[in-house]
């Protein structure tokens, strides 16, 4: 991940549709509104579907109220009998007139050439999907700067994983796809019933149909901006929303990879609690674990550095030693009980 900036600046051949799916989203949307007016592509270029999913706070009246404002075409449209994050994704791209689709989240914000540097892929080559960088936005506490570091290393893991042709994940706030091609893999078909995955499932129907046209977006323009969760009860349902998909994956591959990385993790914890009970082969144990921590280090510090973050030791170390244990702990704890989110319960 070394580049730096990138943007088509030509005429776009392609029109693209940007679809944001939102529920009661009023503190976000003013924000995420304005990055899309501040986009630097032709206004002629592209157009916004909002999907209203059964709000009831004011995140309708905000976004009525930006309309007669908007420099582009944008519509508002509602669900009514369905609900859920695929359903209102599926309406906007039925409702769409582009022949590129973008997604994001109404908590989300991005440069001026977030839209440009997208369309770089579209324009140039024959690209059917672009996944991209996803960082949290003006993190403050300990806990934000932990989930600065541990997301960094989700987006790092899935651009690696896809530069390796062995796709294992991917961010829905930062996806792009052609619209024919959605419809030619079956869109959410198979996985509709499942309230995660719009991102991920998608992008292995498309590796599976599309082999070498799915890419990652190393722009640093092409990154998107999210909020971190306040609370560690926010923060774990929507983990064990994530982690909840595993176990609904058709690739073999990406099962087997959900397994290695669980295993890795038990094996990391199994050998520090060797190492403390006095081992006689403790020293290979402390080469391997500080081979990982090497490792590891190396890995954050280049994608922090490409997300305009700097990697932290202290956060490091405290990640270095705790995460083995909240892996194991997700992915028990995806196979067992409910969450919630978005006010709804799964």
């Amino acid at each position: 991940m070394n580049k730096k900036s990138s943007t088509y600046e030509g005429q776009p051949s392609h029109y693209y549709t940007v679809i944001v799916p939102f529920r009661n989203e009023q503190n976000n949307l003013p924000n995420l509104l304005s990055s899309l007016q501040g986009q630097s592509i032709s206004d002629q270029a592209y157009e916004v579907i909002l999907v209203n999913d059964h709000s009831d706070d004011s995140s309708v009246e905000i976004i009525n109220r930006f309309i007669p404002k908007a420099k582009f075409s944008i519509s508002l449209l509602h669900l009514e009998t369905s609900e859920g994050k695929k359903q209102a994704l599926l309406k906007g791209i039925k409702a769409s007139a582009g022949s590129v689709i973008v997604t994001t989240d109404a908590d989300c914000t991005f440069g001026k050439n977030w839209l440009n540097s997208i369309a770089e892929f579209y324009e140039n080559s024959d690209t059917h999907m672009v996944t991209g960088p996803v960082t949290i936005e003006k993190e403050s506490t300990f806990f934000e700067k932990l989930q600065t570091i541990e997301f960094a290393s989700l987006i790092g893991s899935g651009a690696a994983s896809l530069a390796l042709h062995m796709p294992n994940m991917c961010n829905g706030a930062n996806l792009s796809f052609l619209r024919t091609a959605f419809f030619d893999v079956g869109g959410y078909n198979g996985n509709e019933k499942i309230a995660s995955g719009d991102d991920e499932f998608l992008m292995h129907k498309f590796w599976k149909a599309f082999e070498g046209k799915v890419r990652f977006n190393k722009s640093k323009d092409g990154i998107v901006y999210t909020r971190s969760h306040k609370s560690w009860y926010s923060f774990f349902q929507q983990r064990k929303r994530w982690a909840s998909k595993w176990k609904h994956y058709s690739s073999i591959k990406t099962s087997a990879l959900a397994v290695f990385i669980l295993m890795f993790n038990m094996s990391f914890i199994t050998a520090l609690g060797l190492l403390v009970a006095g081992f006689q082969g403790s020293v290979i144990l402390v080469i391997v674990i500080t081979l990982k921590v090497i490792l590891e280090l190396f890995f954050l510090n280049k994608i922090l550095n490409f997300l305009n973050k700097g990697l932290n030791l202290i956060h490091f170390i405290f990640l270095q030693f705790t995460y083995p244990f909240y892996v194991i702990i997700f992915g028990i704890a995806a196979n067992f009980g409910t969450y919630r989110w978005k006010g709804r319960k799964h």
